[in-house]
Order: structure tokens, then C-alpha cells, then sequence
């Protein structure tokens, strides 16, 4: 699974560094922009925290590759107000899941991996709050923009009190003489917090049953007949818990399965595994679960027009699920799309883009995806007035707007429309330039200072327009940063300094071819 991971944020980093042509650099492990005093080291967090008698709020984030992680720590953690508001009560540690190449960083790596698998952190972000004897109270999983830094204040100040109130009943507990007494204020110290946690999807397990399994035992070693519903309450949680973990088990040995099959490159084998295993009498969430499977690996096989026809005899199905109905016809997009059929997929989104008129986030990722697939098959005149339609429907001076100002200009490079390319990359140099003096505000994987790429494809543009002098000082621009690039420790760092390398390399040629050509 790590192997896994680890592809994956490649992956994301190759995909930055080729679709935007710029990518951020991987923050330093220790630096932040922000006021927040985070610490590394656990133990000597938890430390810290006896001493200053504060809670912790435990980080386990992506540095470089996840962008929720990003969002969450320039849109909260670096807020002075959010700094202000909490610093005073927590002490925060950043357990950073991005990891060198080196001895020491396995070890880290080593380390970081006990403490998720120890805290239930099963994605990135996830924060842990907890006491400093590092006795979890709250979760707080994944990042959406619309929290904002005052609402995790907020959502910070109420697990305190949740805190607050689960130790009050536990002294109550070990006060008490009475047996019943101690149950009850047990169970309401545990149901303080529980609240708090996340589901067993999210964790993989039982958040509660885990950090308080000490005092759920004690609950269920009781013999009091008045107990008898709280020990009930606990049984048919770790039953529920149990019954989870026995339906995961079913799952990965099937996956492990399928996984073989694909190994094998034996696609219909695969599907007709899922077809063998299916029950009649599944229940509707797993029916439509291996029924997605089933159509990612009818694509995976090739045969795109099969895959083509299931994903439609899905979609007429009255029952498919909202989510699932989504999904499958992003797989319907995506077969038109590898059968070069232009036209259908021009059908096929107008319809959704249309349906979503209401849904201004969906209508722009429809777009988004229109033009991409479109750009995809290399239909020039349509390529281009469907950026046009992304471009203009996004709030100027965005991250949408600046992914679609690329590609535009990038399309019209391709189609020999030069003067208007330089334009829009003007203005994308123009954009960057006033985030980086504050004036615009924009998100990751966009950076400020990483306009080198715009600033070549620029060049080409002048020079296809025998403006050598505008080429020349463009691309000098862009060279300058090539050495800064290879002396940093960041391995996506290097890599863009070779391909900026390549690239200025070539277009310093073609200036030269083209000078010489010149009468």
C-alpha cells in the first residue's frame, strides 16, 4: 500500500509539472508562513503540552501532492486570526507524509506510519485532537473550502468543551463508590466525545472502542441489572464493528482477486469473477459497487465499445444511485472520447452541462472535463471555443481561470494563432505576478513564482512572429531560475530544471535558425 501511495503522488507531481507547466515547490518540512509554532516530534510535543497544560491538534498531512492538505494550510493554518485564536490553547504538530529517499527519512516514515495506523488517520488531512497523554477527543477528517478559519476555530473550542466534559464525568467515575454510578458516568464521559469521531469508513475501526476500549470494558465486565441497556449499547457496537471488519476482509480477499486477474491482463476473466460472486439477493449498495468495478474493467480491457454500450444499459437503469449515475457517465465520456467520437462527446456533455445550469461548481468541472476531452481528440476550432466557454464562465483571475487561460492559449499556439496566445499569456504572467505581491489570491498547485513555463511558451509565440527580441528576453527570464532549481533538496524541483533546461535550450536554437533565415 505505501508503494501505492507513493506512485500516486508521482503521479499527481508529473501531472502538475506536464498539464500547468508549473508546479509549486514542496514547502520546507519545518518552514511555514504562518505564525503557528509547529512541532515535528511527537513525544516532545506531547511533552511540551503537560507543560504548558494545552491540548494538541495533530496534522497528518501531504506536502507537495495532496491539495486538500494544501487548501487547509493556507486557508486556515496560515490565517493570523485563526494563529490568534487557538495558539493558545493547542499546541500543533504536523506529521508531514512526504518523504525523501534517505535512511533517515525511512525512519521518519517508519515512525509517522505507527502513529497513523495507531491514530486512525486513514486519509490526508486528518487532524487528531487530543489530550497531552495523547488520548484522542475529536477527528476532524479531509478539507472543503467552506471552512472557514472561525468555523474550525469554532469546531476547535466545542471539542474542548467536549473534553472538558468527558474528563469531569470520568473523575466523577473514579470518585464514586457506587457501581452503578461509575457505569453511568462512564458511558457519559466516552458519549461526551463520541460525537466527535468519524465513521468506521473513515478510520477503519471503531474510533470509540479503540481510545476507550479501557473504560468500555470496564461498562461491559458489569453485572448490574440497571447497566443492562449501556451494556447493550456497547455489544451492539463492537457487533457492528466486527460485522465491518468481516465485510472489509470479503472485500480485499475479492479485490486481491480481481487484482490477479488484472495482473494477468485477463480482463473478462475478471468481469466474469464479479458476475460469479454477485449475490441474487445483494443488497443495493454492493450490487452498484461491483457493478462500477465491473465497467472500470470492461474500459480497462479496450474493448471501448463494449464498455460503451454497458455504461448505457446502466444509466437506463431506474434505480442506479445519483452518485453512481455520475460516475458511469463519466465512463460513457470517457469511451466516446477513446473511440474518436467527437461529435457524440460534444452531445454528451452539452447535455450534462445543460442539466447542471443550477450547480455553478459542476457546470465549470463539465467544462472543464469538455474541453480537456475535446483538446484530447485534437479538434482544433471546437477545442478551442470550449476553453473559451471554461475561461468565461470562471471568476477571472481564479485557479479555474488560470487553468483555462492555459489551455486556451496553448490551443491557439497550436493552431498558429499567435498574437492572441501571447496575449493570454500575458496576462497569466500578469495574474502571477500580483499574487506574488499579495494582490490576487490563488491556490495550489498554483504558485507565484513558478511562471517559467508560460514565460517559454510565450517565447515561441514571439518567435513564430519573428519578435526575437521579446523571445529573447523571455526565455533569459525563465533561464535564470534553472540553477536555484537544481541546488534545491526537492526532487520535483530538479525535474522542472531539466525540462526547463530542455526547453530553453531548443527555443535559444530556433532562435537562432530563425535569425539565420532572415534575409
Amino acid at each position: 500500500m505505501k508503494c501505492w501511495h507513493r506512485q500516486l503522488r508521482t503521479y499527481i507531481s508529473r501531472f502538475v509539472i506536464a498539464v500547468l507547466a508549473f508546479a509549486p515547490s514542496t514547502s520546507d518540512s519545518v518552514a511555514h508562513a504562518s505564525e503557528l509554532a509547529w512541532m515535528r516530534d511527537f513525544n516532545e510535543a506531547k511533552r511540551a503540552a503537560e507543560t504548558a497544560r494545552k491540548d494538541l491538534v495533530v496534522v497528518f498531512t501531504g506536502r507537495g501532492w495532496c491539495q486538500p492538505c494544501e487548501l487547509l494550510d493556507q486557508y486556515v493554518f496560515q490565517d493570523q486570526k485563526f494563529v490568534r485564536t487557538t495558539a493558545e490553547d493547542f499546541i500543533f504538530v504536523e506529521l508531514d507524509f512526504t518523504f525523501a529517499d534517505t535512511p533517515e527519512e525511512k525512519v521518519r516514515e517508519a515512525k509517522y506510519g505507527q502513529l497513523k495506523d495507531k491514530y486512525l488517520a486513514g486519509g490526508y488531512p486528518t487532524m487528531v485532537l487530543m489530550d497531552s497523554r495523547g488520548v484522542p477527543f475529536a477527528t476532524i477528517v479531509g478539507y472543503s473550502t467552506d471552512v472557514t478559519p472561525d468555523k474550525m476555530a469554532e469546531k476547535l473550542d466545542n471539542a474542548q468543551a467536549a473534553k472538558k466534559q468527558r474528563d469531569s464525568r470520568f473523575q466523577n467515575a473514579k470518585t464514586s463508590a457506587d457501581r452503578l454510578e461509575r457505569i453511568m458516568q462512564l458511558h457519559a464521559g466516552i458519549q461526551a466525545v463520541a460525537p466527535l469521531f468519524g465513521s468506521l469508513e473513515e478510520h477503519g475501526d471503531d474510533a470509540v472502542l479503540k481510545f476507550y476500549g479501557k473504560q468500555v470494558d470496564e461498562i461491559l465486565d458489569s453485572s448490574d441489572e440497571a447497566a443492562k441497556d449501556i451494556r447493550s449499547f456497547y455489544v451492539d457496537r463492537r457487533k457492528a464493528r466486527d460485522k465491518w471488519r468481516e465485510d472489509r476482509a470479503t472485500e480485499k480477499l475479492r479485490d486481491k482477486k480481481v487484482l490477479e486477474f488484472v495482473a494477468a491482463k485477463d480482463y473478462h476473466g475478471a468481469i466474469d469473477y464479479l458476475e460469479s460472486i454477485l449475490p441474487e439477493n445483494a443488497d443495493e449498495e454492493l450490487y452498484w459497487r461491483l457493478q462500477l468495478k465491473r465497467q472500470e474493467l470492461l474500459e480497462a480491457s479496450g474493448d471501448h465499445e463494449q464498455a460503451l454500450n454497458n455504461a448505457r444499459k446502466l444509466l437506463n437503469s431506474p434505480d442506479i444511485p445519483e452518485l453512481t449515475r455520475e460516475s458511469v457517465l463519466d465512463s460513457e465520456a470517457r469511451c466516446l472520447v477513446s473511440l474518436k467520437r467527437g461529435q457524440e462527446v460534444i452531445v454528451h456533455y452539452d447535455r450534462r452541462i445543460e442539466a447542471s445550469a443550477a450547480d455553478s461548481k459542476r457546470k465549470l468541472k463539465l467544462l472543464y472535463r469538455k474541453a480537456q476531452s475535446l483538446d484530447q481528440l485534437g479538434i482544433s476550432p471546437e477545442t478551442i471555443d470550449a476553453w473559451k466557454a471554461h475561461r468565461d464562465f470562471a471568476e477571472p483571475r481564479t485557479n479555474e481561470w488560470l487553468t483555462g487561460t492555459v489551455f486556451l492559449a496553448r490551443a491557439l499556439k497550436r493552431s498558429g494563432e499567435n498574437d492572441q496566445a501571447v496575449s493570454l499569456f500575458n496576462q497569466i504572467l500578469a495574474t502571477l505576478a500580483e499574487a506574488k505581491d499579495g494582490k490576487v489570491e490563488l491556490r495550489w498547485p498554483w504558485a507565484p513564482d513558478r511562471g517559467q513555463f508560460i514565460m517559454l511558451d510565450a517565447a515561441e509565440c514571439h518567435i513564430a512572429l519573428l519578435q526575437l527580441s521579446d523571445a529573447r528576453k523571455l526565455i533569459d527570464q525563465a533561464a535564470a531560475d534553472i540553477e536555484m532549481l537544481r541546488r534545491s533538496p526537492h526532487a520535483d524541483d530538479n525535474e522542472r530544471a531539466e525540462q526547463l533546461q530542455i526547453r530553453v535550450t531548443e527555443l535559444r536554437s530556433k532562435i537562432g535558425n530563425t535569425a539565420e533565415s532572415q534575409p
